[in-house]
């Protein structure tokens, strides 16, 4: 009977400590995502007070169909946040997982981080849909960001169901 209990306790603790990490992942960023909805006004690269950089981009880039808004970078001291709006600009369902992709910085690998990604960006976008959201990009553990002048995302295909076909979508950024 005391296994059984115990045993109970357990599954309880360790489920709601997996809980309180899959909801406290997201912080609540306030990066511009490109979207105008909470577009400020942002000297290019400022310095705010949490130790951490914030770089807008305002960059669009369409690839097989679907416009993709790259609004604000911010680079903390291990990880990387990216504002995003994407626009189905076709009538096709297009597939989309760009928090699952990497961002490279100098010889530093950085990976997508689906969890802490706020919004409903990833996966199928209907014709017309827009979405928006942040993804977040991390350095390996122990490990800081190194202090480059780029970042170059790898954020996957974008894959159109209807044609079969699929892009890449690739851009190096500058972070001055």
């Amino acid at each position: 009977m005391k296994k059984v209990y115990w045993k109970t306790i357990i599954s309880v603790l360790v489920l709601t400590l997996f809980i309180f990490l899959a909801l406290g992942s997201g912080e609540g960023s306030d990066v511009d995502r490109g979207d105008g909805d909470n577009a400020t006004e942002v000297d290019s690269s400022k310095k705010t007070d949490n130790d951490k950089d914030k770089i807008s981009i305002q960059k669009d880039y369409t690839v097989n169909g679907l416009k993709i808004t790259i609004g604000e970078i911010e680079l903390h001291k291990d990880k990387v946040v990216v504002g995003i709006t994407l626009k189905n600009k076709t009538e096709n369902t297009l597939s989309f997982y760009p928090d699952q992709g990497n961002a490279v910085m100098g010889s530093m690998q950085l990976e997508g981080n689906m969890f802490m990604t706020e919004g409903d960006i990833s996966g199928d976008i209907h014709g017309g849909v827009t979405k928006s959201g942040v993804l977040f990009f991390t350095a390996p553990e122990d490990k800081e960001l190194p202090k480059e002048k780029s970042i170059t995302l790898h954020l996957g295909d974008v894959y159109d169901e209807d044609s079969f076909s699929a892009k890449e979508f690739k851009a190096t950024l500058s972070l001055e």
